[in-house]
């Protein structure tokens, strides 16, 4: 039969397993050290009665949990439950990173669409000026038109006898064919 020590160790390691500690997490969690709880675990020395109920309350369990025959597993059981543990936390990693692109793929999709706000934003202000400027434009040359117009239109001066008195402007707009 095993010694106590033993069932002691495989206890804690069970727990520990089962918990995904690693010895050194363990040993924080208990403030000693992995190579403490590496020899808690081969049976070669004991916790203390304070250590058994951090220890305890660590696991989730009583003191006698910890010392009771038969709570010890396999190796090859103790390995499937920290593999276990490892792809669990790898996935639960996987999952953090894979939010974390997520997240910066969105913050990128606002930082484009605020982007192309501000281009479309510009685009009618530039809209809005090009059609000021041709509407200025558009009344100066309807002006130039109405002015030319009443000075074409305009009856030539005469005297009082009726003559026509040709002026240089009347002249120069007679010279150009008008």
């Amino acid at each position: 039969m095993e010694s106590d020590e033993n069932n002691i160790g495989k206890n804690i390691v069970y727990y520990r397993t089962m918990k995904g500690l690693s010895q050194t997490d363990l040993g924080k969690l208990t403030q000693t050290s992995r190579t403490t709880v590496s020899l808690w675990e081969r049976g070669e020395k004991e916790p203390t009665e304070t250590q058994f109920q951090v220890l305890a309350d660590i696991f989730g369990t009583s003191i006698e949990s910890i010392m009771s025959e038969g709570r010890g597993i396999e190796d090859d059981s103790i390995q499937y439950v920290a593999t276990s543990n490892k792809m669990i936390s790898d996935t639960a990693g996987n999952l953090v990173d894979s939010q974390e692109r997520l997240t910066q793929a969105i913050e990128g999709l606002f930082a484009m669409n605020k982007q192309k706000q501000m281009q479309e934003e510009q685009k009618r202000k530039d809209q809005r000026h090009i059609l000021l400027i041709s509407a200025v434009g558009l009344g100066v040359l309807v002006c130039v038109f109405i002015i030319y117009f009443v000075v074409s239109n305009r009856p030539p001066r005469t005297t009082k006898d009726g003559e026509s008195i040709i002026t240089a402007e009347t002249s120069i707009f007679l010279e150009e064919g008008g």
